[in-house]
C-alpha cells in the first residue's frame, strides 16, 4: 500500500472522513530497495501502483481521488495559460524590436520610458540607457512640456489615438513631426501608454 497518501488523508479525516488511515508522524515505509520513505510532505509528487487493488476504494479514498483529478486538471490549465502568455509575450517583443516605425511605451502618470525600441532610438539620437528609465520631458523629446499634458488629455478624453501629429525633439535639438496612434496599456499594475509613431517630416 503506499502510505505516502497519508498526508492527504489525514487532511481528510480533518474534514469528517473516520475511515481515512493516518501513519503516524514518524512512520517510514521503506522503498523497494530498503530506503525509508516517510509520509507525503509539502510539494513532494507520488504515484499511484498500477497493480490490482485487493479492496473497493473507500469513501476517503474517493473524495482524495476527486480532489487529485481536479487539482490536475487546474495545473494543465494553469501550464497552458502560462504557455500561451508566454508565446504571446515573445511575439509582441519580436514585433516592438523589429517595428520599422518607432514604438515607446511610457507611464501615463509620469511619462516615464519603459521601453524603446531600437527604431525610435535611431529616429531621436538617444543611447538605450539615456532614455529607459527617464521621463520624457527629462530627455526634452517634447519642445514644451504643456505638448505632453495636450497628449495625455486627448488619449484620456478619446481613449485611443490614431494618425494625430505632434512635433518631437531629437537629441541634437532638431524637430521631427510625426504622426502618432496610442493605447492605453496596464503592465504590472501601472497604467501605461503604448505608442507608435511614423516620422512625416
Amino acid at each position: 500500500e503506499n502510505r505516502s497518501f497519508d498526508h492527504y488523508f489525514y487532511k481528510l479525516k480533518e474534514r469528517g472522513h473516520p475511515d481515512a488511515e493516518v501513519a503516524p508522524p514518524d512512520f517510514q515505509n521503506p522503498d523497494i530497495d530498503g530506503t525509508p520513505v516517510k509520509p507525503f510532505r509539502d510539494k513532494q509528487l507520488c504515484f499511484l501502483d498500477t497493480a490490482p487493488r485487493p479492496r473497493a476504494f473507500t469513501p476517503a479514498e474517493k473524495d482524495f481521488l476527486l480532489l487529485l483529478a481536479r487539482w490536475v486538471s487546474t495545473e494543465l490549465d494553469r501550464h497552458r495559460s502560462e504557455q500561451a502568455l508566454r508565446l504571446s509575450e515573445e511575439r509582441f517583443s519580436i514585433a516592438f524590436r523589429s517595428s520599422p516605425h518607432p514604438i515607446v511605451i511610457t507611464e501615463l502618470a509620469t511619462g516615464r520610458c519603459i521601453e524603446v525600441n531600437d527604431t525610435a532610438l535611431q529616429l531621436f539620437g538617444f543611447r538605450r540607457e539615456e532614455a529607459v528609465g527617464h521621463t520624457t520631458i527629462a530627455i526634452n523629446l517634447w519642445p514644451l512640456p504643456e505638448d505632453r499634458t495636450r497628449f495625455v488629455s486627448q488619449l484620456l478624453q478619446q481613449g485611443t489615438l490614431r494618425g494625430v501629429e505632434f512635433s518631437f525633439r531629437t537629441k541634437d535639438g532638431r524637430l521631427r513631426q510625426c504622426l502618432i496612434s496610442s493605447e492605453l496599456i496596464d503592465l504590472n499594475g501601472i497604467r501605461c501608454i503604448l505608442t507608435v509613431g511614423t516620422d512625416v517630416t
